[in-house]
């Protein structure tokens, strides 16, 4: 599975990945120690990403607590990791 950190990346080739994702499931690891779950719908050149049938994921003593949030819009300064949570093929260029 897919796995990015932007320390490692440029945004052209973080950008150009993205490309392969979309309308995957993804797990978006945020600032704060937050994490959702969504379907990629679309990104710009910021890295701002619409997610639908999002959902957060939160980590109790009880288990993982999921809050349902529809479809939104995250901010590309506050994502820390992408996650692919399907099987992606790229064509070889």
């Amino acid at each position: 599975m897919l796995n990015i950190m932007f320390t490692h990346l440029t945004l052209l080739s973080i950008s150009y990945l993205l490309h392969f994702q979309k309308d995957k499931k993804l797990r978006l690891s945020l600032n704060g120690n937050r994490k959702v779950v969504g379907t990629l719908r679309g990104y710009d050149a910021f890295l701002n990403v619409v997610l639908e049938e999002a959902f957060s994921e939160q980590q109790q003593s009880s288990g993982i607590i999921k809050e349902d949030l529809g479809t939104i819009v995250l901010r590309g300064n506050s994502i820390v990791q992408f996650e692919s949570l399907e099987r992606v093929y790229a064509a070889a260029t």
